[in-house]
């Protein structure tokens, strides 16, 4: 990703889950920050300073289809590793 652009992935988030985790880390830039877009279009969770991995974790409160943005920011270009965790309720 290169300065100002944007990747977007798209995560299924199952009515049963309770929390989504990001993980972002990368080579090759000074900085990358990634956001958390709910189904409705809102940015919910961020993993935006100047650490290396960006983190974030959040709370889901509806299912649906979530969208993870990675942007560079002050960067020429990047390679880079995103994971996402979903932590989903036990039945009792």
């Amino acid at each position: 990703v290169a300065d100002l652009e944007i990747d977007r992935y798209t995560v299924q988030i199952p009515a049963d889950a309770t929390t989504l985790k990001g993980d972002l880390s990368w080579t090759g830039a000074l900085d990358l920050d990634m956001y958390l877009v709910d189904p409705s279009g809102a940015r919910v969770a961020s993993g935006a300073t100047s650490a290396n991995p960006e983190r974030f974790e959040y709370t889901l409160s509806q299912p649906g289809t979530y969208t993870v943005e990675v942007t560079g920011f002050t960067t020429a270009a990047a390679n880079y590793t995103l994971r996402s965790t979903t932590t989903r309720a036990v039945a009792p």
